[in-house]
């Protein structure tokens, strides 16, 4: 698991989400086909990401968290909403 945080794009304030998976993408790979949903418009997107980062958060137990900062460099409307 890993922490994504992900930079403001187009109106988007930066977003932040946590990822199951046990692979942690390097720097300068792509995530693709992360998906939003835009509710105030209605529409879902896939957004391509590109790692700018990777950070470890450490906690007082010495455990520690990987941490991705991403910006998105692409973005494909799936779905738009219908307005009935």
């Amino acid at each position: 698991m890993y922490e994504l945080r992900i930079g403001a794009y187009k109106g988007y304030d930066p977003t932040t989400d946590f990822i199951s998976s046990k692979y942690i993408p390097r720097t300068g790979e792509l995530i693709k086909k992360y998906r939003i949903y835009d509710g105030d418009n209605d529409k879902r997107y896939y957004w391509t990401l590109e790692v700018q980062s990777v950070h470890y958060e450490l906690f007082e137990d010495k455990s520690c968290m990987p941490v991705v900062y991403a910006n998105v460099i692409k973005d494909e409307l799936i779905e738009e909403g219908c307005n009935e």
